[in-house]
């Protein structure tokens, strides 16, 4: 049924219920948790009682498990014991090892009823289905959020404490999460494993390359219900909501700044601390956006990747291009309901507003 093995003949009798359908004897009396055998009932207490007896000697971590404890101090010592016949990769636990095989293989057993969604693991599938539904069990305590996993209101409760106990050895940054420490670091080493097949592209992160390789195919699935926009993630749809409900739920306690970003709302607090870590080499340019630093960058070298393909235009930004575009199409999204006004840009809108309004901000 599946590739379970084990050198206990219980523990395959105990995992085959799993398939079987067994009776879920042992009950939790604080919630509607059922499992078929009673380890498992004891480790879910411990999810009601907070109790992790596991301690690491090297920093805070605990653990309800002493197989997860030794799993976790591999992070400290770097031991990778799991190692890919195919290439370089190498895990700190098997079950890591299987999953990376299959991105060899490309084999994803678990499919969506409901969309082609297919995963790798059936807990993956399993919150993916959430999506359908809506369904969001992990609740916030302080605020309405509410989450498809309990991982993810363990990070949003970050929000409320500010708790980041991550601290990267080379600059001031802090994370909540290990995986975002992990990531950064590539900054300074320049690491990006993830290249694109079909032009010079490089990711610190596989979802970046997935993303990535949209621009080639075009593919954008998510769609706004209330006008044409789409989109190649879900993130992006989910902001763009907001310009329809005006939700901004990240405000500045300085001045009247307000967010529908996280984001765009820590990176409008440097306007007051006056911090722009991101520095050129070439000028006294200073900015508190990498991408920024970037596109500023294409000053210096002349370079504007972005081409039209009706003309000889070329930018540097991508959003540039997407205006020069209006220029061929005639297309003016932002139109003024007061009068015949139009405009490619919002900005431009958004002053001429003021022609009716009579608001002068500056």
């Amino acid at each position: 049924m599946c590739s379970f093995s084990s050198v206990q003949k219980e523990a395959l009798e105990i995992h085959s219920k799993v398939h079987k359908g067994g009776e879920k004897l042992f009950k939790c009396a604080k919630c509607s948790y059922a499992t078929v055998t009673k380890r498992d009932l004891k480790f879910h207490l411990a999810t009601h009682n907070g109790v992790k007896p596991f301690k690491c000697d090297h920093c805070s971590y605990t653990a309800l498990q002493k197989s997860n404890i030794k799993l976790h101090i591999a992070t400290h010592t770097g031991v990778k014991p799991f190692k890919c016949d195919k290439c370089s990769y190498a895990g700190a636990r098997k079950s890591n090892l299987k999953f990376h095989l299959a991105t060899h293989t490309g084999v994803k057993p678990f499919k969506c009823d409901q969309c082609p969604y297919t995963a790798l693991q059936k807990s993956n599938l399993k919150l993916h289905i959430a999506t359908h539904t809506g369904v969001k069990p992990f609740k916030c305590d302080k605020c309405s959020y509410a989450g498809a996993r309990k991982s993810n209101l363990k990070f949003h409760l970050a929000t409320h404490t500010g708790a980041k106990p991550l601290k990267c050895d080379q600059c001031s940054y802090v994370a909540a999460r290990r995986i975002d420490l992990k990531l950064h670091l590539a900054t300074h080493t320049g690491v990006k494993p993830f290249k694109c097949d079909k032009c010079s592209y490089a990711g610190a992160r596989k979802s970046h390359l997935k993303l990535h390789l949209a621009t080639h195919t075009g593919v954008k699935p998510f769609k706004c219900d209330q006008c044409a926009y789409v989109a190649a993630r879900r993130i992006d749809l989910k902001y763009h909501l907001t310009t329809h409900t005006g939700v901004k739920p990240f405000k500045c306690d300085i001045c009247s700044f307000a967010s529908a970003r996280n984001g765009d709302f820590k990176r409008h607090l440097k306007i007051h601390t006056g911090l722009k870590p991101f520095k050129c080499k070439q000028c006294s340019f200073s900015t508190v956006r990498k991408t920024s630093l970037k596109l500023h960058l294409a000053i210096h070298t002349g370079v504007k990747p972005f081409k039209c393909d009706k003309c000889s235009f070329a930018a540097s930004k991508k959003n540039y291009l997407k205006l020069h575009l209006a220029t061929h199409t005639g297309v003016k999204p932002y139109k003024c309901d007061q009068c015949s006004f139009a405009s490619v840009r919002k900005y431009n809108w958004k002053h001429h507003l003021a022609t009716h309004t009579g608001v002068k901000p500056f």
